[in-house]
């Protein structure tokens, strides 16, 4: 389900046994990246990984009692980092963002991942207290969305008592731009709601195996979270993130839009059709609906 819900249309050529040659997998998306942004998610994520690694094997532990090397002890003489100032300067970045992270979770409650086992199915779930969560390293982005849902419909079927699921992700504010921060809550859903919730999904997945989905995640994320309180930011919102903008690759320039719907296919064909509104509202409103504003 996962697979599906981060990227349809990769899910579907892929069922097809089609891969470019330039498939790519960014770590950021569609965020472009310069290489010192990269290296900084990279670092981060392995700091974190190392993080959940070490309090799951000690469950006694709390987050703020593990205590890690500096980034510039770490990474001495490696050649990761920039020489000189620039390399101090990166340094304090990665540790302003790696403290207020560890912050943010352990406002939360104490941190660990537990197994989900459902329908002969397994899923690492991360937790903070009695909160399911699910932690973007960067800008809040469509897989990290869909991924907290899906995990927050996984523990609703599975009858286990949770708080509500939260995505932590990077704030998008300049002058937060090294802050985490809560992007979205969902509140406590019903057993049987999520079930339901889920089968339609799976119905989803068995119809997109056949059929190229008509939504474009990103964008449709885009198009979807604006449209609820204006359909003109909507509609501008899309044709931003499917074009492009100067600094911004436009999602119609990935290898599989363009096996999908083909090079140069513009915004409008989605705007104007009346199957990519009905397959939005299908995948998008009952995870809106669910949202705690």
């Amino acid at each position: 389900l996962k697979s599906w819900l981060i990227a349809p249309q990769r899910y579907w050529l892929e069922q097809l046994q089609l891969q470019p040659k330039e498939w790519i997998n960014p770590l950021e998306d569609l965020e472009r990246l310069d290489l010192t942004e990269l290296q900084r998610h990279q670092l981060l994520n392995e700091s974190l990984e190392e993080l959940i690694n070490l309090l799951n094997n000690n469950k006694d532990r709390s987050i703020n009692s593990v205590h890690r090397e500096s980034w510039e002890k770490k990474f001495l003489g490696q050649g990761t980092l920039p020489p000189s100032s620039a390399g101090s300067l990166e340094c304090e970045i990665l540790e302003k963002r790696w403290l207020h992270l560890k912050a943010t979770i352990q406002n939360l409650g104490s941190f660990n991942k537990k197994i989900l086992f459902l329908n002969n199915e397994y899923e690492e779930i991360l937790w903070a207290g009695n909160f399911v969560i699910v932690i973007e390293l960067g800008k809040l982005k469509s897989k990290s969305v869909m991924k907290g849902w899906l995990n927050h419909l996984l523990i609703s079927a599975s009858n286990n008592s949770s708080t509500g699921t939260l995505v932590i992700a990077r704030s998008s504010k300049k002058s937060k731009i090294n802050n985490y921060e809560v992007a979205l809550k969902w509140d406590p859903i019903p057993q049987k709601q999520a079930e339901k919730e889920l089968s339609k999904i799976k119905s989803l997945v068995q119809n997109g195996i056949k059929y190229c989905w008509p939504v474009p995640p990103v964008s449709g994320w885009e198009f979807i979270k604006n449209n609820q309180k204006d359909p003109i930011k909507a509609t501008t919102a899309f044709k931003q993130s499917w074009n492009g903008t100067y600094n911004h690759q436009g999602e119609r320039d990935t290898p599989e839009m363009k096996l999908c719907f083909g090079a140069n296919y513009e915004f409008e064909n989605f705007i104007n059709n009346e199957t990519f509104h009905e397959a939005c509202l299908n995948l998008y409103k009952p995870l809106i609906k669910s949202l705690n504003p």
